[in-house]
């Protein structure tokens, strides 16, 4: 039984994301050598198909393949969800920000392709002293922020400590912040010489590199934290592959290709992204040209985007879980017979087949297969309704409640 939830459907959802015609990218992401699905919050992405831009085709034509190496220059639309919150990574606790923002910045370190293992970033090699305390690690030189100042030690602790210290003058971590979660068991940060930082936590903590990787430890310019104070949610300066041109609320954020960016200069010259909040009115975008890149379609309408050859989709395990919480200091849910009577009564599988189309997986934990600490050692409630139902007669509710 798990102490904290009774999982509804533990869902690995399959995010399918279809990118339209018009885009000279041909990579997943949009930084430059990256050639697969990245693996921030829950963003997978496709590359372009190229669309005949003829009004009438011939019968017998088929569509063009899609381009099979990258080109240079043009953009990309994006079509988000909902309109990001904030632009500053400190802040951000919602997906469609962590989308708008993702090539802005550059963390610490960074999560490889398709996978939750960490690789350098902006730390180029880490270690980690024996009684797992402390972290050392030595960043890389000559990295510039888009206003020109030095990426370095200082500005490391700067980004930490404006995260951790609510005495900070810039202190800063948004609505919902994911500071405590990611920084709350930092004990100081020390700088030991202008390109290496030591971390010390207040006891070991064994995902801690992984939080190394998550969009708290993208750095943030202290410069225009300090110019822009509370407005750097909407001036955003960091050191990735593009450079933040300009926020209109409710239509679109506009980026544009950083030349000078230290993995070398993207091929794109922009990346735009427009909130769309209804799904259908974001996919009508994508099969008119308003938007070249989509994600999270709905599972309705992902049979008839493959088969359209104008787009590519691209399906990968996510993660996501969908799942069912309880209050267990109430009643009827202190009574775990109570919980587990609610997972045999649940029929998991007819959920993944006939409202998701297929396109989930169940789990037997909240966490998905992707994430480090997986497990499937644990018991699966299969679907039993008179299971559930003595359990619920057991524990004193024959006739529900």
């Amino acid at each position: 039984m798990y102490r904290r939830a009774v999982l509804f459907v533990g869902l690995l959802i399959l995010l399918a994301l279809v990118v339209a015609a018009c885009t000279p990218a041909a990579a997943p992401e949009v930084k430059p050598e990256a050639t697969a699905v990245e693996t921030k919050p829950e963003a997978t992405v496709a590359e372009t198909k190229p669309e005949a831009t003829t009004e009438t085709k011939p019968a017998a034509t088929e569509q063009p393949a899609p381009a099979t190496e990258p080109r240079q220059g043009g953009a990309i639309i994006v079509g988000l969800q909902a309109e990001p919150t904030s632009l500053d990574s400190h802040q951000i606790s919602d997906y469609n920000s962590a989308r708008a923002t993702y090539n802005i910045y550059d963390s610490l370190l960074r999560f490889k392709d398709e996978s939750t293992e960490v690789e350098p970033g902006l730390a180029e090699s880490w270690s980690v002293s024996d009684n797992g305390l402390e972290y050392t690690l030595k960043l890389r030189q000559g990295v510039k922020f888009h206003d020109g100042t030095d990426f370095n030690a200082e500005a490391v602790k700067f980004n930490l400590e404006r995260q951790i210290d609510v005495n900070h003058p810039f202190h800063d971590t948004g609505e919902f912040p994911y500071a405590e979660f990611t920084w709350g068991m930092v004990s100081k940060v020390e700088v030991v010489d202008p390109s290496t930082v030591k971390i010390t936590l207040k006891e070991v903590f064994a995902p801690f590199l992984n939080h190394l990787a998550m969009h708290p430890a993208a750095m943030v310019s202290p410069a225009a934290i300090e110019k822009y104070k509370k407005d750097i949610s909407h001036n955003p300066v960091g050191t990735g592959p593009f450079k933040f041109v300009s926020w209109t609320p409710g239509v679109e954020v506009v980026l544009e290709k950083n030349k000078d960016y230290w993995r070398g200069a993207p091929y794109l010259d922009q990346v735009i992204y427009r909130p769309i909040i209804e799904d259908q009115a974001r996919l009508t975008e994508l099969e008119s040209g308003g938007i070249n890149f989509l994600v999270n379609v709905l599972p309705d309408d992902l049979p008839r985007l493959k088969e359209d050859a104008r787009f590519a989709v691209v399906e990968q395990p996510g993660m996501h879980t969908w799942w069912v919480g309880f209050n267990h200091s109430k009643e009827p849910f202190k009574d775990t017979r109570v919980r587990q009577a609610m997972n045999y009564a649940v029929n998991k599988q007819s959920i993944v087949d006939n409202l998701l189309k297929g396109t989930g997986t169940l789990s037997v934990n909240p966490l998905p297969p992707v994430v480090w600490s997986y497990t499937d050692d644990f018991e699966r409630y299969q679907y039993n309704p008179e299971k559930a139902k003595q359990l619920l007669a057991e524990a004193g509710y024959p006739d529900g409640f």
